[in-house]
């Protein structure tokens, strides 16, 4: 995680660090100093997780070392930043976090986080409410959000971590393996899905980007979209307006109703049932529609 932990140690020995700086040249802006200083990032080896203390080092951001950064210090450098990641670790329930960066493990319990970085959560660790420009920089183990709200940003799910619920112009940038959404709603967005991955609900605007191998959605309404669906790829139905771009190998659609379309179809991918106004554009290859039906008011 490379933005993770930056700090500027200046040549009075003084830290700076901010859990909402993405870069140095922000923790200077911030801090307002313009004197000596060396950039640094403590981050655990291996990118390992991120509440494991013992696995963390310091590491120098820049080329040259300047002479006043000794020994002594830099063991109090790392003192700092070691007293300031334990702080952030949350492993018990609280109710609110707002305006911080926290990391939880174990059974760590939120109910609502407001305008905070979330940097991991390990575990079973769960949020009940994400609110406005709060970011979780990654999800993994069985961790939980139940809802997320407004502007808030998921970068990373891995393994079986889940969303229940993603609102207004939530977003999620990647899920890999068995991590799972099960309701989108307004303008809320998923970039890449991989693995065992599933939506089980999409409605209105809601946007999937690209679903490979075994991902699953059960139902789009309205103007949902995805936009590219690979290998093993299902979805349950489609209404309305819900668009597929592109369906590849044995991606399948089983029904579609009202006006949703899929602009092209490839290898062995099938949609079981056609009703109504609903499209396919294009189909290439061994792609088929096994059962068309006509609306009432058509006959």
């Amino acid at each position: 995680m490379r933005e993770f932990y930056l700090a500027i140690v200046l040549s009075d020995g003084r830290v700076l660090h901010n859990p909402f700086a993405k870069s140095h040249k922000e923790l200077l802006e911030w801090s307002g100093e313009n004197g000596e200083h060396l950039k640094v990032r403590f981050t655990p080896q291996n990118d390992d997780r991120l509440d494991k203390l013992e696995k963390y080092t310091l590491l120098i951001e820049q080329n040259e070392i300047p002479d006043w950064f000794d020994d002594a210090m830099k063991e109090a450098v790392i003192f700092e930043l070691t007293t300031t990641i334990q702080k952030m670790i949350v492993k018990n329930r609280r109710k609110l976090v707002l305006n911080e960066g926290i990391i939880l493990t174990e059974n760590a319990s939120i109910t609502t986080v407001k305008n905070a970085r979330i940097f991991g959560m390990y575990d079973d660790s769960k949020v009940q409410s994400l609110f406005g420009g709060s970011e979780i920089i990654m999800m993994t183990d069985k961790s939980l959000v139940n809802e997320m709200n407004s502007n808030t940003y998921i970068a990373e799910m891995l393994a079986q971590s889940r969303v229940t619920t993603l609102l207004g112009n939530a977003r999620v940038g990647k899920m890999y393996g068995r991590s799972k959404i099960v309701k989108m709603r307004g303008n809320s967005r998923v970039d890449y899905l991989k693995g065992h991955s599933g939506i089980q609900t999409m409605t209105e605007e809601a946007f999937a980007y690209s679903l490979r191998h075994m991902c699953l959605v059960d139902e789009m309404h309205g103007d949902s979209v995805i936009d590219e669906m690979w290998d093993w790829a299902v979805v349950g139905a489609m209404y309305d307006n819900a668009f597929i771009n592109f369906m590849d190998d044995d991606a399948k659609v089983k029904v579609m109703y009202g006006n949703a379309t899929v602009n092209e179809m490839f290898g062995n991918s099938i949609i079981e049932e056609l009703h109504e106004e609903s499209t396919v554009k294009k189909l290439n290859e061994l792609a088929k529609i096994l059962n068309k039906r006509i609306s009432q008011s058509k006959k």
